[in-house]
């Protein structure tokens, strides 16, 4: 082993290092999954994912139109639900998920 070599824990958790930013990223989304899925307990939006945030915007993605029409009217209660838990949101996108090219 060289001078240099890092462990896989020290990579993953500096900031300095693609691996470490991709990580934080990671857990970024995952938190705002958490959170929607704690907003949306027991109502029919089951069908919602986080997939992006990207300046401010996060991206959802419906797994069909009815669970998309039902995001749209409650955008801003989630909105709203979101900021209250200190989370860095300005908008929502919202669309349902493309569905795999079939080869």
């Amino acid at each position: 082993m060289t001078g240099d070599a890092k462990s896989i824990g020290t990579l993953v958790s500096d900031l300095r290092s693609t691996i470490g930013v991709l990580m934080a990223r990671a857990d970024a989304l995952l938190q705002y999954q958490q959170a929607l899925q704690e907003w949306q307990s027991g109502s029919p939006l089951d069908a919602l994912r986080v997939v992006n945030l990207r300046n401010g915007i996060l991206v959802i993605h419906a797994d069909n139109a009815s669970a998309l029409t039902t995001l749209r009217f409650r955008q801003k209660e989630l909105l709203q639900y979101l900021q209250g838990y200190g989370y860095q949101c300005s908008d929502i996108e919202a669309k349902v998920a493309p569905r795999p090219k079939r080869t």
